[in-house]
Formats: structure tokens, sequence, C-alpha cells
């Protein structure tokens, strides 16, 4: 949901936090219209790092980490509903 606070527990960065920006392609070549784009902040090294909230002691993941949109601070992630959708483990 565009709005929500998420957070990375990456590898490089550790703990950063940011707010879902789209939810929708955003202008590249490369990028996928099934991503997730978030202003946390990432590096190289956090792809595959946990993407999700934490509420009251709770986890909720929503996803893996994919990297940054090219010249930019924004992040993205894959939602693991994609994941399992793509491996047919529905």
């Amino acid at each position: 949901r565009v709005g929500q606070y998420v957070m990375k527990s990456g590898i490089a960065t550790d703990n950063t936090f940011g707010k879902i920006i789209s939810t929708n392609n955003i202008s590249g070549p490369l990028q996928k219209s099934d991503w997730v784009y978030a202003s946390y902040s990432s590096a190289t090294h956090d792809s595959g790092s946990p993407v999700g909230k934490v509420l009251r002691g709770e986890i909720d993941i929503f996803g893996i980490h994919k990297g940054k949109v090219p010249n930019t601070n924004i992040s993205q992630y894959v939602p693991y509903d994609k994941i399992k959708q793509h491996l047919d483990l529905s």
C-alpha cells in the first residue's frame, strides 16, 4: 500500500526504514511492474534481504529486497505473493 512504512534488514546497511512510494512500474528499461518501490536506504550486498514491518514485536515480511532503481535513491523489492506465484507455490 502506497504510504505504508517498511523496514529492510540488510547485510550492508542493517535496518533501514522508508515508505512505499509506488506499486507500479517506474520508468526505465529494466523495471518490472510487479516490483514495489520504496524510500528505504540500501546498498550493494543488501539484495535478498527481507522487507516488511515490525509492529508490537510482530514481524510481517512483505518481500525480498531486489536493489535500487539506477541513478536514484529509490529501493525496490519483490512481494512474496509474486515470488510464490512465479514458483507456482500458491
